[in-house]
C-alpha cells in the first residue's frame, strides 16, 4: 500500500500503523491540492498499490528525483553507480513489512526495473517479470507529460526541453537494457499487452501469477474503491506538446518497434 511504501519502518509512538496512515492521507490530500491534474495521471490512494520505487527512495537511489527535478548530476551520478546496494536494501525493506502484516509473495512494479533485470534477479531470484507493451507514439508522450507535471509540483520554471532531451536518452537505454534481458535470459518475461490488460487485468494476471485467483476477496474490494474514484481531469497528452514527429519517434526507437511488431505477429498466429 501507499502508506507502507512511504512509511515502512513502524514509528515508535502508540498506534503506530495509524499514525503512518494518517500522515499518507495529509501527502495524498497535499498533491490533490498543489496539482489536481496529477491525479488523473497517476492516481495515489493511501490505501491501494503504490510502486515500489518508493522503497528505493530510501536508499536515495532512485529515478524519482530526475523525475520530479531537474538534477543532471545526480542523474549522471546514478547511472554510474552498483545497483545490487539499492535492491538489497530492498529487499531488507520488504523484508521488514511482509514480517509486519505477513504475506506468502511480493508484487512489485516499476519502470525503473526495466534497466536494471540482471542485477534484480540476483537480488531476487526465481523472479517472473511481466511487461505490458504499448505503442511508442502513446507511451512516450504519456511518460513525458508525467514528468512535466511531476516537475511543476515542485518548480515554477519547467524545462520541457531538458526532459524530452533527457528522457528519451534514459528510455531508448531502459528499453535497450530490458530486451537485452529478454534475449538472454529467455522464459523469465512474459510478454503482454498493455490494452488487454486494461480490459480485463485479473483474467490477464491469473494467466500469468495463477495464485492471485486465491485472493478474490482483495481483488474486489480494488475494483470496487476504483469504481469509486471520482477524477476532476483527464489525462490528455499528444505527441505535438513536445515537438516531436511520429516519423522522427519511431525512428528513434525502432529497435523497439520491431519487437512489436513481432509479438503483434506471434499473438494473430496463436489467435
Amino acid at each position: 500500500m501507499t502508506w507502507e511504501a512511504l512509511y515502512p519502518s513502524p514509528i515508535k509512538v502508540a498506534d503506530e500503523t495509524q499514525k503512518r496512515i494518517s500522515r499518507t492521507k495529509r501527502n495524498e490530500k497535499a498533491i490533490k491540492w498543489i496539482s489536481p491534474t496529477f491525479h488523473a495521471i497517476h492516481p495515489i490512494h493511501t490505501n491501494q498499490p503504490e510502486e515500489d520505487v518508493l522503497l528505493l527512495d530510501v536508499h536515495f537511489m532512485s529515478s524519482s528525483s530526475e523525475a520530479i527535478m531537474q538534477v543532471p548530476s545526480y542523474a549522471e551520478w546514478l547511472d554510474k553507480q552498483d545497483q545490487k546496494e539499492v535492491y538489497e536494501y530492498e529487499k531488507k525493506l520488504l523484508n521488514l513489512l511482509q514480517w509486519q502484516k505477513g504475506g506468502d509473495f511480493w508484487v512489485l512494479k516499476s519502470p525503473y526495473h526495466l534497466e536494471f533485470l540482471n542485477v534484480f534477479i540476483k537480488v531476487f531470484p526465481n523472479t517472473k517479470v511481466v511487461w505490458t507493451h504499448r505503442e511508442i507514439e502513446a507511451c512516450i508522450p504519456s511518460f513525458l507529460s508525467m514528468l512535466y507535471h511531476s516537475r511543476s509540483m515542485f518548480s515554477d520554471h519547467v524545462n520541457q526541453n531538458e526532459i524530452k532531451s533527457h528522457w528519451l536518452q534514459k528510455m531508448a537505454k531502459m528499453l535497450r537494457s530490458g530486451l537485452k534481458f529478454r534475449e538472454l535470459h529467455p522464459g523469465i518475461i512474459h510478454d503482454g499487452n498493455f490494452h488487454h490488460f486494461l480490459k480485463n487485468e485479473m483474467e490477464v494476471l491469473s494467466g500469468i501469477i495463477p495464485h492471485l485467483a486465491m485472493i478474490p476477496e482483495r481483488n474486489e474490494t480494488l475494483k470496487e474503491q476504483r469504481s469509486k474514484e471520482k477524477y476532476t481531469s483527464k489525462h490528455i497528452y499528444k505527441i505535438s506538446d513536445w515537438d516531436i514527429k511520429i516519423e522522427d519517434l519511431r525512428s528513434q526507437f525502432s529497435f523497439y518497434e520491431q519487437t512489436l511488431f513481432s509479438l503483434e505477429k506471434k499473438e494473430r498466429n496463436h489467435g
